[in-house]
């Protein structure tokens, strides 16, 4: 895919040698076979890759916003340089049964934190022996209901939050591991705007705005950081194979982003940006509090939660192959006419030498999905291409 070229071929053109772009017809049978081109390739490529529209079937690490853990030892700090971090915690101790209960309650080394301790219960009437009450003593019953209420509970409700701020530190330092042996091929994002929708027979649950991050550990006190590690992205290629209301603003919000980025924590930008982009998605498309599953022929959904998750990596051949098409379909593949242009200047104007086929200018540049750059329109209106290698696209 990166190796292929495109250029505008003129009456004498070659693969060594571009043709003027006036030599092209306006609107006729080059730009259609170019189109037609991208359009097989963007179809290729999604058979090839076929797009994920919800993110579970990554079946990869997840968490979304609502599973955080609010407990000591994790913070959320969307204005600091570590957007999450995770301390790592010892278990609490198990209490010690004072020796008068233990015949009821249980040696302390053995008890489960999970499990509340029963004790019997109280029973009126019950019947005496010459020794006294049958079963416990009351006064043992109730002082082992209020060791229960003193001791045992606080520390249960530790051992839960400690227990919860381990297993998010466990599966963080496992993603840390997979991304150190196998970055070529997986990616860690935070995602933000969920976005839910059943359209042309998919259900889509993705986010549409995407952030790759990085986690990172204290060597001292092995505390987790998860930090962000480049631009935020809105994602097309959750959305390829489906039709949309307005494909092209949509790409056009896309590429806004990319070229100026956002504050995805700050609440108001987040939703003057996910507006447009779902009435982009969907005509009918709206912003919710909270999105519901997709309902059958309902409109798109987009809320303003976040979920950080793995996936697999994918050159984002679909977005620069969308690029390439709104270039097409903007170009006139001629260079502009003056007032005082005439049909033997413009014919002059596709010769070999002329002003319009060797003047050199600054020229805009539009990304690949390998990151390597293609040359757009120069300063005089010609389509110039960089010339890339002769080897065809495998």
């Amino acid at each position: 895919m990166e190796n292929w070229q495109a250029f505008a071929a003129g009456e004498s053109s070659s693969l060594d040698q571009p043709g003027p772009a006036a030599a092209m017809l306006p609107g006729g049978e080059e730009r259609a076979r170019t189109l037609s081109l991208i359009d097989f390739l963007a179809d290729y490529d999604a058979r090839r890759n076929p797009p994920v529209y919800d993110i579970r079937k990554y079946d990869l690490f997840l968490l979304r916003d609502a599973d955080l853990p609010q407990v000591p030892g994790i913070g959320l700090s969307p204005a600091a340089e570590d957007w999450l971090t995770v301390d790592f915690l010892d278990l609490p101790q198990r209490p010690e049964v004072p020796a008068e209960l233990a015949e009821l309650l249980g040696d302390g080394a053995t008890m489960d934190p999970h499990v509340r301790p029963e004790i019997p219960a109280i029973t009126e009437g019950a019947e005496r022996d010459e020794h006294g009450p049958a079963g416990p003593d009351p006064e043992l019953l109730a002082a082992a209901q209020q060791w229960i209420a003193a001791v045992w509970e606080p520390f249960a409700d530790r051992w839960a939050e400690v227990t919860a701020a381990k297993t998010l530190h466990r599966d963080l330092f496992q993603q840390r591991d997979l991304l150190a042996t196998d970055r070529e091929s997986l990616e860690l994002v935070w995602g933000f705007g969920r976005l839910r929708w059943r359209h042309d027979g998919e259900v889509v649950d993705h986010p549409l705005i995407c952030i790759p991050v990085e986690v990172e550990q204290d060597e001292a006190t092995q505390r987790i950081r998860v930090c962000p590690a480049g631009a935020p992205e809105v994602e097309a290629r959750c959305l390829a194979g489906l039709s949309l209301a307005d494909r092209a603003a949509f790409m056009a919000i896309r590429q806004s982003v990319r070229d100026e980025g956002t504050d995805l924590w700050d609440a108001q930008l987040l939703q003057g940006l996910l507006r447009p982009l779902v009435r982009a998605v969907d005509h009918e498309g709206t912003v919710v509090e909270q999105t519901p599953p997709p309902a059958e022929a309902s409109a798109a959904v987009v809320d303003g939660s976040w979920v950080l998750f793995m996936r697999r990596r994918l050159p984002d051949y679909q977005g620069f192959l969308e690029r390439m098409r709104a270039l097409y379909r903007r170009c006139c593949f001629r260079c502009p006419r003056t007032r005082n242009s005439s049909a033997s200047s413009r014919r002059r104007s596709t010769a070999p030498g002329s002003p319009c086929r060797g003047r050199q200018a600054r020229v805009s540049r539009t990304r690949s999905p390998t990151s390597s750059a293609t040359t757009s329109r120069t300063g005089s209106g010609c389509w110039w291409w960089p010339r890339r290698s002769r080897r065809s696209v495998p």
